[in-house]
């Protein structure tokens, strides 16, 4: 049933969604109330456990992965960052590789794009050979304009990928978040998919820009105990994808 849900909507055309979307809105007074409800009596979990960074592999670092962004990048949702998807996808290279990898997960809890944008700007993140970024969420929750996310993603891009490869963490499907009710699980879940729909055109016309779907990641058994965040088996499992299809050694930057 919940697998059903992500294809009805993650199948559906850029303007379908929309449509779907704006006809949403008519619920906008029950949306409202449940949105406040969810708030007070939601779960909250802690970010990880530090410390959060790491290296696994003796010997001199030869490669560094780089976690920005929200809750997902903070460890919620997993007891220690050393289970983070961030640690999980530098293990998977090092295992892959058998190279000394290094990693430093960046991430702070709520942070929408506009957040991570600002930090960016007055503190540049270290050099790293692939930058993961994990955001939308916060974006989906707080009603973030599609023209203002499409120029923020614009901005992103264009900070980080002459630094390294950027890998952007699908925005997942918000319709199998079980914390939330129904109607309001739906329809977040429709603005979810139309915020991952620009991800996924950035990184087709972007150099050195991979996204990842995330959409099969998170159903009840991949979810936390809040019902929001990624548990620790579904950080392996994106993890694995993740190196699976992006390659450990980034293309040169276009001049």
């Amino acid at each position: 049933m919940e697998r059903n849900g992500t294809n009805v909507i993650r199948h559906r055309s850029r303007l379908q969604l929309a449509l779907l979307w704006a006809g949403s809105l008519l619920m906008f007074p029950v949306l409202l109330a449940q949105g406040f409800r969810t708030r007070k009596i939601a779960l909250r979990l802690p970010d990880g456990e530090p410390p959060n960074e790491g290296q696994f592999g003796d010997g001199d670092i030869t490669h560094q992965i780089i976690g920005l962004g929200d809750s997902v990048i903070a460890g919620v949702g997993v007891r220690s960052m050393a289970e983070s998807l961030t640690a999980s996808v530098a293990w998977h290279y090092h295992e892959k590789h058998k190279l000394p990898i290094s990693w430093a997960a960046m991430g702070v809890n709520g942070e929408r794009l506009t957040d991570l944008l600002t930090r960016l700007r007055h503190s540049p993140p270290p050099r790293g050979d692939l930058y993961l970024v994990s955001i939308g969420v916060n974006d989906v929750t707080r009603l973030t304009s599609l023209l203002r996310w499409q120029m923020q993603v614009v901005e992103l891009i264009s900070l980080l990928n002459r630094r390294g490869r950027v890998i952007l963490l699908g925005v997942p499907p918000m319709e199998h978040f079980f914390a939330l009710p129904q109607p309001l699980r739906w329809v977040l879940g429709l603005r979810a998919a139309l915020l991952d729909r620009t991800l996924q055109q950035v990184a087709e016309l972007a150099h050195n820009v991979v996204w990842i779907d995330s959409a099969m990641k998170f159903d009840a058994e991949h979810l936390a105990e809040d019902g929001y965040h990624p548990n620790s088996g579904a950080c392996v499992e994106i993890a694995a994808e993740i190196v699976d299809a992006v390659p450990l050694v980034r293309e040169e930057a276009i001049d």
